[in-house]
């Protein structure tokens, strides 16, 4: 049998074939070691924040236990695979030569914190605030109540298309051991202050051409998912993985960062400053005549009013 260190990780498969009701089968399915129960924890460390090593040279790592001693049991690996299963794809880029769009802090990033606006909505959790003209919204932390909002300069009833995707970030419920702790000891943190998170969704589909070779085209943008054939399918158009993208340069979700710079494409990751907290604008000197991956311009501007622990306040001008 060829050696084969696949198993040693968790992932999610699928299994494309001809299975219908009369002749079912499995489609997804995911595998993950029993080790991923127990892989959060801490580093050891001295007062001035060194590793501290063992006799061995290997760094100390504890996990986390609760009063009695007991190591306490992790869910992030199988939150963010049963993600998998439930249609999501990953959000990091599998491309050595790429960047990562979503800034790392996400479920279906680097595995820490809730799951994001639009991944929720995907699921069926919750339903957007579509924005249709100026208005003044007050919306309540994400990850207790749903709220999002959703700005795009055209709405088409479906979470398929391009838009933005504004929550409010808080570091409590399920963001608050990720704020806190860095997973596993050095996965990054969330985000330790509350904020607005403003996304950019390009969750179109298209319809691919498959050649002899197996490799797939962007043809057309389409609104009708068809079956997969030999020659082609119809399915997401863009990928944070540039090289499973139709287009390489357009990603299907991410985080803009408050100062309209994109310190992602040189490696970093988000950090407290990405969110645009209280008296920050967006469209007026960042991000000012937005325009869309489809050549469409936003036709907003929005400035955050007021953050309190039960909601943010945001005037959004219709340009």
């Amino acid at each position: 049998m060829p050696e084969d260190s696949s198993v040693f990780w968790a992932f999610t498969g699928f299994n494309y074939g001809s299975m219908n009701v009369q002749n079912p089968g499995v489609f997804q399915y995911a595998w993950a070691s029993y080790k991923f129960m127990y892989e959060d924890g801490y580093y050891e460390r001295d007062a001035d924040g060194y590793l501290i090593k063992d006799a061995d040279g290997e760094n100390i790592f504890h996990n986390w236990l609760d009063d009695y001693g007991n190591i306490l049991l992790d869910a992030h690996t199988f939150i963010h695979e049963t993600g998998h299963l439930m249609g999501l794809d990953d959000y990091y880029t599998y491309d050595d030569v790429d960047w990562g769009a979503a800034g790392a802090v996400d479920m279906m990033d680097y595995n820490v914190g809730d799951h994001d606006s639009y991944s929720k909505a995907l699921y069926g959790w919750t339903v957007p605030k579509v924005v249709t003209g100026s208005t003044l919204v007050t919306i309540k932390p994400f990850e207790e109540n749903g709220d999002f909002l959703l700005l795009t300069p055209q709405y088409t009833e479906t979470l398929c298309d391009e838009y933005l995707a504004i929550e409010f970030y808080t570091p409590t419920v399920l963001n608050e051991k990720d704020s806190l702790h860095a997973f596993a000891g050095y996965y990054p943190k969330t985000f330790s202050v509350p904020g607005i998170k403003v996304y950019h969704v390009d969750s179109r589909v298209a319809r691919f051409r498959t050649n002899a070779s197996g490799v797939d085209t962007l043809v057309s943008y389409t609104t009708v998912i068809g079956a997969r054939s030999s020659s082609g399918y119809t399915g997401l158009a863009h990928s944070n993985t540039a090289s499973r993208s139709g287009n390489p340069d357009f990603k299907l979700i991410h985080l803009l960062e408050s100062n309209g710079e994109n310190s992602f494409k040189h490696g970093g990751i988000a950090t407290d400053a990405t969110l645009f907290t209280e008296g920050m604008t967006f469209g007026y000197d960042t991000f000012a005549n937005y325009i869309f991956n489809s050549g469409l311009a936003l036709g907003y501007k929005f400035t955050v009013k007021s953050i309190t622990a039960t909601g943010a306040t945001l005037e959004i001008i219709k340009i």
